[in-house]
C-alpha cells in the first residue's frame, strides 16, 4: 500500500507539472484539496523536474491520511521586457521582448486524503 500511495502522489505531481505548463488553471485547481490554493505566478510558464525526480523525498504518514514531499523542480519564468528601444521593440514584433529565466528551486508540499484520493494541501517553493 505504501508503494500504491507514492505512485498515486507522483502521478498527482506530474499532474500539476502539467497544468502548471499548459496554464490549465481549472484542471490544476481540481488536484487541490482547497481550489484556492492553486496559485500560480504570473511570469511562470513552466516547472519541470530536476534530475529526473532523483532526489525527491515522498512520505506517507503511518495513518495513510497525509502526506509531505521535497521536490526538486527548475521553474521557467518569462518577464516581458519593459523598454522603448527599437531591438526590444523588435523582439517584440518578432514574438520575443522577454527575459526568460530558470530557477532551481524545492517545492515542500503537504497532501491529504480526502474519499481514498490523494490531493495538495498546499505547495510552498524555496529557492535551493
Amino acid at each position: 500500500m505504501h508503494l500504491q500511495d507514492v505512485n498515486e502522489i507522483r502521478g498527482l505531481n506530474h499532474a500539476y507539472l502539467q497544468h502548471v505548463a499548459t496554464g490549465a488553471r481549472e484542471e490544476m485547481a481540481t488536484l487541490f484539496a482547497d481550489p484556492r490554493n492553486a496559485t500560480r505566478d504570473a511570469g511562470m510558464r513552466g516547472i519541470s523536474p530536476a534530475d529526473f525526480g532523483e532526489h525527491d523525498e515522498i512520505e506517507i504518514a503511518d495513518d495513510r491520511q497525509t502526506a509531505t514531499a521535497r521536490l526538486h523542480v527548475t521553474v521557467h519564468t518569462e518577464t516581458p521586457l519593459e523598454s522603448d528601444c527599437t531591438l526590444v521593440e523588435m523582439a517584440k514584433a518578432q514574438g520575443e521582448g522577454v527575459m526568460r529565466r530558470a530557477e532551481a528551486v524545492v517545492l515542500e508540499n503537504t497532501y491529504i486524503r480526502r474519499t481514498g484520493v490523494w490531493k495538495i494541501l498546499q505547495s510552498v517553493r524555496r529557492v535551493v
